[in-house]
């Protein structure tokens, strides 16, 4: 039985291709492949009021983050309304890449979530992980990490 538990935790979970909903907020922002070592992680609100796209990877100038906000639109059509790229810590990317990781071994639910955001996080050559409801999930977790979810009320 240890050895099971054990296991699985150092196997990446196998996660589903995320919602429809994922993958369209996820074109419309211009997200592509992620390279080995870089990270993504896709947050859609509640009935699909808005979405936000956070990706951190490192390159020749450094490591950098960028942030990208759309909003729905008319026939499922998503727009961006903003986006900021800045430079981050090598650490704070690899905290970030630890968060993630931890949340594709956790193997998620792939379930939808009519009234909670829809979340997947992506660690590039790493793995995927979706789903993400309740508040004790590995992807709420990382959420509220990255700010894009407000924090657990006790």
């Amino acid at each position: 039985m240890a050895v099971a538990l054990l296991l699985g935790l150092v196997a990446p979970a196998v996660a589903g291709p995320p919602s429809a909903t994922v993958r369209a907020v996820q074109a419309a922002a211009g997200a592509g492949a992620l390279e080995a070592g870089a990270i993504r992680f896709t947050a859609v609100q509640p009935k699909g009021r808005g979405a936000t796209v956070y990706e951190a990877r490192r390159g020749p100038a450094g490591v950098t983050r960028t942030i990208t906000d759309l909003s729905p639109g008319d026939g499922g059509a998503w727009s961006v309304d903003g986006r900021e790229t800045k430079p981050m810590a090598a650490e704070t990317l690899d905290y970030f890449t630890g968060r993630i990781d931890a949340a594709i071994a956790a193997s998620p639910s792939e379930a939808e979530c009519a009234d909670a955001p829809d979340y997947y996080a992506e660690h590039g050559a790493a793995g995927t992980a979706g789903g993400g409801c309740a508040t004790d999930h590995p992807n709420a977790a990382i959420a509220r990490a990255l700010g894009l979810a407000d924090p657990v009320q006790p």
